[in-house]
């Protein structure tokens, strides 16, 4: 999402989900012998790809039950098609100003909402062991 987004969706988490809107997984990963998956979309702009994924893999590169997958050509929700996130942008754009309400009631359109077979195939063969 644009810059001009990140920090009303900020508030809105924050605000829904107390300090879980503003969590940081690294700490909580290390505590874990789960298997665990971390995808990033390389173009993801609201979690800087450039920062966070070289952060997140150094951090817990002496954990070898995380594991990491870097997908090109995606945002920030890299498990969605492409044009499932352009229809979030617009769908931001034309509802920001209601994300600033405490209780925003948002129509999205779920039909638009779908996931991409490459992205998901990653996930599955990742549960399969």
């Amino acid at each position: 999402l644009a810059k001009k987004f990140r920090f009303p969706l900020l508030r809105y988490f924050k605000r829904r989900f107390g300090s879980y809107g503003l969590f940081d997984g690294v700490e909580e990963m290390k505590k874990t012998s789960k298997e665990v998956l971390v995808v990033f979309g390389k173009n993801d702009n609201m979690v800087p790809t450039d920062k966070f994924f070289a952060r997140y893999k150094e951090a817990l590169k002496d954990k070898p039950n995380i594991h990491f997958e870097l997908v090109e050509g995606r945002g920030h929700q890299p498990f969605y098609t492409q044009e499932t996130q352009d229809y979030f942008v617009s769908f931001y754009k034309e509802n920001s100003n209601r994300l600033k309400e405490d209780k925003p009631s948002l129509d999205m359109d779920y039909s638009r909402i779908n996931l991409d077979p490459k992205v998901m195939n990653v996930l599955f063969d990742f549960l399969k062991g």
